[in-house]
């Protein structure tokens, strides 16, 4: 009868297909493990994907920015060591100001030689912060700085001098000038910290005729008093000018004369290389420009950490080509922010490594040094706090980011799960109607089979008579 009962047939089919069926379902129930297959629902696993993605990454760079606001404290922290050394070597400068302390015996060190020997262990210590790493990384280091855009003349009809100024923050390094002014001679002119107020006025174009003649004698006159006035000022915060140079050719001609000044709080050197073109020309007008004191050098106070780069033409108007680059002392140490393009500039402070205080008038000077470094110091904290604060709100920002990605991945999931169960009580409904017709089915054979096999038989359909 099983052979021949479609229904009974038909019913066992289903309910083979749902248990067959219902088995990953309930398996996937189990383990949670992706719940809708890509053929169903690409767009869930698309977004659950993307949410993934995002999360990782944001972990990533999170952990990333945990490690460099390590890196930040660290800088904070050592910078307030480098604080109190600095507080300290004041104290021991002030001291050696007092009179009555000795700047030298017979067969004894000085007072103010005692003093001197605990305020240059303090400048080594300082040399040993300066040189400390976090994971192999320099915490501290210098920038660079380029200061040919400010200090280029290229309008030919114009009589304004050139000035541009930047914070290096260091009172030490190596400025390399490139000139090529030609036959009408120009100046340059390097200062530590700003110009005095009273010379901003030379720096306006409305205060020159700007008429186009090289040597109109009103622009030229006008020029040549600032270039005075810049050499009174020299003696103050002047570090190094060229005086009034000169190249083979027109200043288009580019034969570039180069100057590398070295300096810091004790000395300036200058390393003068001239141009192949220039030859002995360049050589004999530097020994003589260096004779008559109009090329000069100047050991600055150290009071900033500013340079002032000037260009003034000298007896013309005409234009010059020129070239200036800063390069620290310290290892040049910009560092790129993790997860970005940004650019977290270097950090540094001077070590004030040749400095002594075992005279009043060096002690007097190391003061005015200090004041500019802990002028820089502060500026640097500054900065550091700025940017620990500025990266400490970014990672809080991605743990909410977290928290609302979680929250999203767990509205997929929970939309799978009841998409899953909602699957799951089909499956069960079917495999039990499938189950109730195979019962009605195996009761109505019952039923059958006796009517079919035990009905009433005739005498005419009797096997016998």
């Amino acid at each position: 009868m099983e052979l021949t009962n479609f229904s009974y047939l038909n019913a066992r089919n289903d309910y083979k297909s749902s248990l067959a069926e219902s088995k990953p379902i309930q398996h996937r129930l189990a383990t949670g493990k992706k719940l809708v297959g890509s053929n169903k629902d690409i767009g869930a696993i698309a977004q659950s994907t993307g949410i993934r993605s995002d999360r990782l990454q944001m972990n990533s760079r999170r952990v990333t920015l945990q490690n460099f606001i390590t890196f930040l404290d660290s800088q904070q922290k050592n910078l307030e060591q480098v604080r109190g050394i600095y507080n300290r070597m004041s104290i021991l400068s002030h001291k050696a100001l007092d009179p009555t302390f000795s700047e030298s015996a017979n067969s004894h060190q000085s007072d103010k030689e005692l003093l001197n020997k605990e305020f240059n262990e303090l400048s080594n210590e300082l040399d040993g912060i300066l040189a400390r790493k976090v994971n192999g990384q320099l915490l501290f280091g210098g920038k660079s700085a380029d200061f040919t855009d400010g200090l280029l003349d290229e309008v030919a009809t114009g009589a304004t001098p050139q000035m541009i100024s930047i914070d290096v923050g260091t009172t030490k390094g190596k400025m390399t000038i490139e000139l090529s002014p030609g036959m009408a001679p120009d100046q340059i002119w390097m200062f530590q910290g700003d110009l005095p107020a009273n010379l901003s006025e030379y720096f306006d174009a409305s205060t020159y005729l700007n008429n186009g003649n090289f040597f109109d004698p009103t622009d030229t006159a006008r020029l040549q008093e600032l270039n005075t006035r810049l050499d009174d000022a020299f003696d103050q915060n002047g570090i190094f000018t060229t005086g009034p140079w000169q190249t083979q050719g027109s200043a288009d001609a580019l034969n570039y004369d180069q100057f590398e000044v070295e300096f810091n709080t004790c000395d300036v050197k200058v390393t003068p290389s001239f141009h192949a073109n220039n030859g002995a020309f360049g050589a004999t007008l530097y020994g003589n420009l260096t004779a008559n004191n109009s090329l000069r050098t100047n050991v600055p106070t150290g009071d900033s950490t500013t340079i002032t780069m000037i260009g003034v033409n000298a007896g013309n108007t005409a234009i010059y080509r020129v070239k200036a680059n800063f390069e620290p002392s310290l290892p040049y140490n910009d560092l790129e922010v993790p997860g970005s393009s940004e650019i977290y500039p270097a950090i540094s402070f001077g070590n004030i490594d040749c400095s002594n205080i075992n005279t009043s008038a060096k002690a007097k000077k190391v003061l005015e040094n200090l004041q500019g470094e802990l002028e820089n110091l502060n500026n640097s904290m500054a900065q550091v706090a700025a940017s620990q604060r500025r990266y400490e709100n970014e990672i809080h920002h991605m743990e909410d980011m977290e928290i609302v990605n979680e929250v999203a991945a767990g509205k997929i999931a929970d939309s799978d799960y009841a998409n899953e169960a909602t699957e799951l009580a089909k499956k069960s409904i079917k495999m039990g109607l499938a189950a109730q017709v195979m019962s009605n089915s195996a009761n109505l054979k019952d039923v059958l089979i006796p009517l079919t096999t035990e009905h009433f038989r005739s005498n005419i359909l009797r096997s016998t008579l």
